[in-house]
Parts: structure tokens; C-alpha cells; sequence
């Protein structure tokens, strides 16, 4: 089984390279998908373009994926959100919600945009960017009730017990 996951990480890092210099905002970003062991799709962001070029590539990645396969859309506005939500998106990210340094040069959203989110759109959202132990409860307060987080985990001394304390937290709600 493990054999298995390296193989796969070294794929998503040899896509991660290829696109180096081409992403943004991150200079280095990968992704393999996997399902039931077969890679079923693989991808990195492209270069911010108008508009959001993964709200360009939804209509493609349905058209590969088809219906039955969960598409995300990335989005940085009440606007952009509406607009995934338009064409289809399954699943929404908005952020970064808290400063972060995975895009040093995104302006945060702040937590007001998730409660005008949730208010305009019926498409499940997931809070991203910045989000961590201490500030948690702001965001689910504000009426999120999914969130993405890694630095708070991958850095943390103790990362069994960080994402044992985010779900007790998460599930309290």
C-alpha cells in the first residue's frame, strides 16, 4: 500500500515540476487524482488570468470528468462564487479568509465574505487560507461550516493532537 501512495506522490511531484513557473500563486503545485488505485485525472493552477482560469477549465473538466465526478472551483469574491456556482462548480473554496503565506500576495477576504457567501450561494463552500486553532471559531461563527486547513496541522509539534482538536472542534458545531 505504501508503495502504492509514493508512487503516486512522485507523479504529483513530477507535475508539480513541469508546471514550475507556470502556476500561481503557488510557484510549485501538483495534483494527481486517484480512485481505486488508477490515476483518473491530474492538473496544476495556471496563471491567474480574467477570468479565474479554473472557472475557464470547469467546462473542460466536465466535459473529461463528466457528471458523476466532484469538481471544485477556487474563488477570491461574493462574484467569482456566484459565477462557480453559474456553471456548475460541485463544491466552492474562497479565500484566503486569513493572511498566509502559500500567496503572500492575496489581499485576506476576512470572515464577512463567508456570511455573504452563505447568504448568496446554495453550493457547498469551504474556507481556506490562514485558518488555524485560534482563529477557527471566527470562521465557523461567521457561518462556514467546511473548512481546509495544512499549515495548522503539517507545522504543528504535535500533528496527530492539531487535527484531533480541529475535528472535536469542527464536529461541535
Amino acid at each position: 500500500m505504501r508503495d502504492r501512495h509514493e508512487k503516486f506522490m512522485r507523479r504529483a511531484i513530477r507535475l508539480a515540476e513541469k508546471a514550475r513557473g507556470k502556476t500561481f500563486p503557488n510557484p510549485l503545485v501538483g495534483a494527481v487524482i486517484v480512485k481505486d488505485g488508477k490515476v483518473i485525472g491530474e492538473g496544476y493552477h495556471r496563471k491567474k488570468g480574467a477570468p479565474h482560469a479554473e472557472t475557464v477549465a470547469l467546462k473542460n473538466a466536465r466535459k473529461i470528468l463528466g457528471i458523476n465526478k466532484i469538481i471544485g472551483l477556487s474563488t477570491h469574491s461574493v462574484e467569482e462564487a456566484i459565477e462557480a456556482e453559474r456553471q456548475g462548480a460541485d463544491y466552492i473554496a474562497i479565500g484566503p479568509i486569513f493572511p498566509t503565506t502559500t500567496k503572500p500576495d492575496s489581499t485576506p477576504l476576512k470572515t464577512e465574505i463567508i456570511a455573504k457567501i452563505k447568504d448568496r450561494v446554495k453550493t457547498p463552500f469551504v474556507a481556506v487560507g490562514g485558518i488555524n486553532l485560534n482563529n477557527l471559531e471566527q470562521v465557523l461563527t461567521s457561518g462556514a461550516q467546511r473548512v481546509a486547513v495544512c499549515r495548522a496541522i503539517i507545522e504543528a509539534l504535535d500533528v496527530s493532537a492539531a487535527t484531533k482538536e480541529f475535528k472535536q472542534r469542527l464536529y461541535q458545531v
